[in-house]
């Protein structure tokens, strides 16, 4: 059984029917805005109360706008934290009880490699990043031993977030999309 919570329901449509066809016994999604904290945890609340619990859960949240983080805004900074760690804590706050009871969780954190090695131009998501893998490690310190927590440490992957940032690098620095691409790839 899979639930996808996102906030464009155009996308968790087209999810869900490729997870049935893949074979999923039961896909269902939850439209929810991340940067709505209080309505995304209604959303949640309400899906555990008809559903029950939820044992694995995989934390993939989509990076804030690229720039140094010397031009970041105060308000960038709290956006970015907010839609990252706080609403992963109030996520925490509503699955760990079930994990618990059930004596089993996995969560699983999709960050990035610059929590190892900060990417130039990704100031603010640097910063969340790490802030996400400090928590996860926090937490794996605190969780009961039948739940984990481990954080993935992708590094560039075709995604629609990733041709922004190409074409929003090559604007810049007045090359093409696949120059910038190129360079990535070293």
């Amino acid at each position: 059984e899979v639930t996808a919570l996102a906030r464009r329901e155009d996308r968790l449509i087209e999810l869900v029917r490729e997870l049935e066809e893949a074979g999923a016994s039961k896909a269902r999604y939850l439209t929810a805005d991340l940067d709505q904290r209080d309505e995304m945890e209604q959303t949640l609340q309400a899906f555990l109360q008809e559903h029950g619990p939820v044992h694995i859960w995989i934390n993939n949240t989509g990076g804030p706008p690229p720039g140094p983080l010397t031009e970041a805004t105060e308000e960038q900074l709290l956006a970015a934290l907010g839609r990252h760690l706080l609403s992963a804590q109030r996520i925490l706050k509503l699955l760990l009880p079930g994990m618990k009871e059930a004596s089993y969780g996995r969560i699983l954190s999709v960050l990035s490699t610059s929590v190892r090695v900060p990417i130039p131009g990704l100031g603010v998501s640097n910063l969340t990043r790490a802030a996400m893998a400090s928590w996860s490690k926090t937490l794996s310190n605190e969780l009961p031993p039948h739940i984990t927590i481990n954080c993935l440490l992708p590094g560039f992957t075709a995604t629609e977030r990733l041709s922004s940032l190409a074409e929003s690098r090559a604007q810049r620095q007045g090359v093409t999309v696949e120059e910038v691409e190129t360079a990535w790839r070293g």
